[in-house]
């Protein structure tokens, strides 16, 4: 199971335009993997990606 947040900071750009989203926006996306403990903040407009300590996000409950 994954978690996936887009996050819009200032650069977002219609990614699902091409289903009828067109005022969906985000340049970068937040992943959570409960499984593997990890947490990654991607840039989609750098490419780059920026592995966080499993700390830096919780979720509760369902």
């Amino acid at each position: 199971m994954l978690y996936v947040w887009g996050l819009n900071r200032g650069k977002g750009t219609a990614g699902f335009a091409a289903i009828g989203a067109t005022n969906v926006l985000f340049d970068s996306v937040v992943i959570v993997n409960p499984r593997a403990g990890t947490v990654t903040l991607r840039g989609l407009i750098s490419g780059t990606g920026t592995t966080l300590p499993a700390s830096a996000i919780k979720i509760l409950g369902n």
